[in-house]
């Protein structure tokens, strides 16, 4: 007896692939990939716990500053921000040798019984005291362990005796400056950073305002200079109440001197 299938039914039984070994693995590689698609997409939308991983923000103490409030990291070399203490000592400084590239320098200063000398900082002025730091305008000495200041022209003691009469009488004038001293702007990339002063036509006054043919003038009292406006201007605010200061460069290096003059 021979059983006859039907037409649709054969077809579908061709459609059929037998099941081998490397079927059967490849079917076994199939639901493994999805496995783990399904579990990566569960990794990913399901939260740690029911309300998320969630901990208590903390309280961040502020950074305690002041232990930077007395450290320069740029110029370790200068003095320390505090109480300004002013020197007792007899002693006169006169001119002021700054080298802003090492940080030191030196000081022309009249010492009692031995006149002027040029201290570079670190030497010893006097017994117990040493030159410690240069400024644009005073110097910083270090006295028995402790750090005092000198200004320029600074007399010793607040009760210094008054300059004789000769001297003030020999101080040139504001009204003498322009004849005294020529001045050109001098320009940096641009910028009038000070005067090149030249001698005028009085020789004598020019020298007594203590330049010399060739110096940069930059500030007069702390303002700065870019025509002999300024510099008339500058010393004009001054003249009769004590001693002008000037910063200069000469031959390479800045100095501050200072000169009286009158009104």
């Amino acid at each position: 007896m021979r059983l006859e299938l039907d037409g649709r039914l054969r077809r579908l039984v061709r459609l059929v692939r037998p099941i081998t070994i490397y079927r059967a693995s490849e079917l076994a590689m199939m639901a493994l990939v999805a496995l783990l698609a399904a579990r990566l997409v569960w990794a990913v939308l399901t939260p740690v716990t029911p309300i998320g991983d969630w901990a208590r923000g903390q309280i961040v103490q502020p950074a305690n500053l002041s232990r930077f409030a007395g450290f320069d990291p740029f110029f370790r070399n200068q003095p320390a921000a505090g109480e300004a203490v002013v020197t007792s000592l007899q002693l006169v400084l006169f001119g002021i040798r700054m080298n802003e590239a090492s940080g030191g320098g030196s000081a022309i200063i009249e010492v009692p019984g031995e006149g002027q000398q040029s201290f570079a900082v670190g030497d010893e002025i006097m017994p117990g005291v040493t030159l410690k730091a240069v400024a644009w305008d005073h110097v910083v000495i270090a006295r028995g362990g402790a750090d005092e200041q000198l200004y320029v022209a600074q007399g010793g003691s607040g009760d210094a005796a008054p300059a004789p009469a000769a001297d003030i009488a020999s101080a040139p004038s504001v009204a003498t400056i322009a004849g005294a001293v020529t001045a050109t702007p001098r320009s940096e990339n641009g910028l009038v950073t000070g005067v090149t002063i030249q001698p005028g036509g009085d020789a004598a006054a020019f020298a007594a305002t203590g330049l010399q043919a060739g110096d940069v003038l930059l500030r007069v009292n702390g303002e700065r200079v870019r025509a002999l406006e300024d510099i008339a201007t500058a010393v004009a605010a001054n003249a009769g109440e004590g001693p002008v200061q000037m910063d200069i460069e000469r031959g390479g290096q800045r100095i501050t001197i200072s000169r009286e003059f009158q009104p």
